[in-house]
């Protein structure tokens, strides 16, 4: 069973009707719960990739709340551009919750990802 969009499927993609006290289902909820709490407060902090060349590609990945994997890359000339892949608003392709980035203060290449207000 999977959880998505805020209603249960069976694995042959089926509507499955919520069922209290359904341990499954309950499961399913708190593991969504534990998803959502990493993006609000203080935000899930991430490493942010660097393969170094002529030109630096920056590139993040994460995982949205629905579970789809987020990933965006951004070249730059110079290797402490890190702004440049700040500066874009994340967005999933499978919900469109949105995201936004910053530098992690306690990681300087790595960034926190934040769910857009």
């Amino acid at each position: 069973m999977i959880l998505r969009a805020g209603k249960f499927y069976d694995s042959e993609g089926n509507l499955v009707p919520l069922e209290f006290g359904n341990k499954e289902q309950i499961k399913l909820m708190n593991e969504e719960r534990s998803r959502v709490d990493c993006f609000t407060g203080d935000g899930l902090p991430v490493s942010i990739d660097i393969d170094e060349r002529v030109v630096y590609d920056f590139q993040i990945r994460f995982k949205c709340i629905c579970g789809k994997q987020i990933y965006r890359d951004y070249e730059s000339e110079e290797s402490d551009d890190f702004e440049g892949i700040l500066k874009r608003e994340f967005f999933c392709s499978e919900c469109t919750r949105g995201y936004t980035a910053e530098i992690d203060p306690d990681d300087t290449e790595g960034a926190l990802i934040r769910l857009k207000k």
